[in-house]
């Protein structure tokens, strides 16, 4: 599977993630716990390893569960994210 959102070069102009979908990220990558994020092109069940700032745009590196590839995602990229262990999910669109 190709990195949706960081060698994209069709994509729009990067609008940033909301501040509570950031601390979501920012929260499973220190806590170690695993998302399942759903993207324009695909859905992946990863566990995230850093959120980072790239220019004027913020990606996060994440390593899919299942098959240990690693991906870089630009966050503006994601359309949900949903918390397998507790079913909580959060929309891009709630922001």
């Amino acid at each position: 599977m190709s990195d949706p959102g960081i060698e994209d070069k069709s994509l729009d102009a990067y609008k940033p993630l909301s501040c509570s979908l950031y601390d979501v990220l920012e929260s499973a990558a220190l806590l170690k716990t695993p998302l399942l994020l759903v993207t324009r092109n695909a859905q992946m069940q990863v566990l995230i390893k850093d959120v980072f700032a790239k220019g004027q745009e913020e990606f996060l590196r994440a390593v899919e569960t299942e098959t240990g590839s690693e991906h870089t995602l630009r966050l503006d990229v994601i359309r949900q994210i949903i918390v397998p262990a507790t079913k909580q999910s959060y929309s891009s669109e709630q922001c």
